[in-house]
């Protein structure tokens, strides 16, 4: 390969645009927080859920819960695309 080729690759930004999305998830250590908090209580709400605890916990419990989750994961993703936006 050329290093015209090369040159035309490090200009190319749909290559560029690629390789970011796929390195920024990394790059903010931000983001393992509340991934780690919604998968975790995405599990317990499964769990809860299959071995039929709602009656136990409560509704309400149970939807305050879920909302945590969708909250996470909503923060997962911006938290994403901040570092997506600083990488570029």
């Amino acid at each position: 390969m050329k290093t015209t080729h090369l040159g035309k690759f490090e200009h190319d930004r749909t290559i560029i645009d690629k390789y970011v999305k796929s390195s920024a998830f990394g790059k903010n250590k931000l983001v393992y927080a509340p991934l780690i908090i919604g998968i975790g209580l995405l599990c317990f709400l499964a769990f809860a859920i299959f071995e039929g605890l709602v009656e136990t916990i409560g509704i309400g419990i149970i939807s305050i819960l879920s909302v945590i989750v969708v909250v996470c994961f909503i923060l997962v993703a911006v938290i994403n695309r901040s570092a997506h936006k600083k990488t570029l």
